[in-house]
């Protein structure tokens, strides 16, 4: 019977540790769920903000694109305008030119 109560005894310390580690097992579990929500809400939050990048990028790409092609177009106009202007001054500097050697001769 000495035998079989400490066989009982032991059963019972040991059963006793078990549901200790059992509860500690269940708020690790607990704590895990917590971090796997809060993880999944980081994932939700980083995929809205991959989303937005990528439309910010878009956005930039197409502004980008348009501010070229206005630049280009008013190059485009300044070098013509210039052209015109140098043609006047040309064909002006050439009629000064001409009449002050009308002017020499007389």
């Amino acid at each position: 019977m000495a035998d079989e109560m400490s066989m009982q005894e032991v059963a019972s310390k040991l059963e006793g540790r078990f549901d200790n580690l059992e509860g500690r097992f269940d708020n690790l579990e607990g704590r895990f769920d917590t971090l796997e929500g809060r993880l999944d809400e980081q994932a939700v939050r980083l995929d809205s903000l991959d989303t937005k990048a990528g439309l910010a990028l878009d956005a930039f790409s197409a502004l980008n694109d348009s501010m070229e092609r206005h630049f280009k177009a008013a190059n485009e106009k300044w070098d013509e305008q210039f052209r015109v202007l140098k043609d006047v001054a040309r064909m002006t500097s050439l009629r000064v030119g001409r009449l002050e050697t009308r002017r020499k001769r007389r």
